[in-house]
């Protein structure tokens, strides 16, 4: 990779790599600005801790780009990153593999639920009826459609690799994830990074992932 940053924010780690020297789109702040404006009070209650326009800036989020977002849940980051992308941009959301629910819980009906909302979440975002948002599209982590190779700016993992990684040593699932994320970028493109950070001294056996934390250096 040629370039990496690392940027530290209150209990979180941001980690931005960029793949090969490429020109990408400019950050544009009175178009995050925007976007942020129209955000709910509740997520603005959250700016606070979360920083959103700090983070998109540091990760170099532009209008017009195509940008992947891990495990978008409720759409905290994609009500945002819509009207910030705007028309002329994309907005991939990439879920959870159908067999990661599992190791969560065993109910089959909620199982079946969790599949279905991931299925059919391009159709709830659009629900939202954002003004001059960013197409949207998605796949589940592990079943990536050749379609989308090649096609991203920027990958996002927002407090969302400990998730995948508690479960590594079963199926390989944060493997798969940053293997299908490099797949989906183009060259040039960025992967980014927001982590909550484990104490050093922290067993590695807590900071797996299952805590909500991973340790800086394993990053």
């Amino acid at each position: 990779m040629k370039h990496f940053l690392l940027g530290v924010m209150s209990a979180a780690t941001l980690l931005a790599c960029q793949t090969a020297d490429a020109p990408l789109a400019a950050f544009e702040p009175a178009a995050l600005a925007n976007a942020l404006a129209q955000q709910s009070s509740e997520a603005k209650a959250r700016f606070a801790a979360r920083r959103p326009a700090q983070t998109l800036e540091f990760f170099g989020i532009a209008p017009g780009m195509t940008v992947v977002e891990a495990l978008p849940g409720g759409g905290w980051y994609t009500k945002i990153l819509l009207p910030y992308l705007g028309p002329e941009g994309a907005l991939i959301a990439a879920h959870y593999p159908d067999s990661m629910w599992q190791n969560i819980r065993t109910d089959k009906d909620w199982i079946a639920a969790r599949v279905e909302d991931t299925r059919l979440w391009p159709e709830k975002a659009a629900a939202w009826d954002i003004e001059n948002a960013a197409a949207i599209h998605a796949f589940s982590f592990s079943e990536m459609s050749a379609q989308f190779e090649g096609t991203a700016d920027a990958a996002l993992f927002i407090r969302t690799l400990h998730s995948l990684n508690r479960f590594e040593h079963k199926n390989g699932y944060f493997s798969d994830a940053l293997s299908e994320a490099y797949r989906a970028l183009k060259p040039g493109g960025i992967l980014g990074v927001v982590q909550h950070r484990a104490p050093k001294k922290s067993a590695d056996s807590w900071a797996d992932g299952g805590a909500g934390y991973l340790k800086q250096d394993y990053m």
